[in-house]
């Protein structure tokens, strides 16, 4: 019966008067944060890891309004950092997709901010 629903909410995916409500995320299984949240922290990357490393890995996932990688004072990177998605769908996909990927040897960790 949930598949059901599921189903016949989809449709509204693509309409022009936007979601209907639905919840796309739920109805496509993705693991979804606090409503409407586009915001994402993510830890454990690479020493080296900079903007461009950030929009490489999460810009797949949709269209991101912005990047930030904590720096120290001398503009190495603390290893963590932030991506913010235009929409909440594009956020959940990449928080389902990159959470625990292994990038060397460590696990990144990627969560709703």
């Amino acid at each position: 019966q949930q598949l059901m629903m599921a189903q016949a909410q989809i449709p509204q995916l693509s309409s022009a008067q936007g979601l209907g409500g639905a919840n796309p995320a739920a109805l496509m299984g993705v693991a979804y944060g606090p409503t409407g949240t586009t915001s994402l922290y993510v830890k454990n990357m690479p020493e080296d890891a900079d903007k461009l490393f950030l929009y490489e890995k999460f810009a797949p996932f949709g269209a991101i309004h912005s990047v930030k990688v904590l720096q120290d004072d001398a503009g190495k990177s603390r290893g963590c950092g932030f991506v913010n998605f235009a929409d909440p769908l594009s956020a959940a996909k990449a928080v389902s997709s990159l959470h625990n990927l292994p990038i060397g040897d460590r696990m990144l960790h990627v969560a709703f901010q």
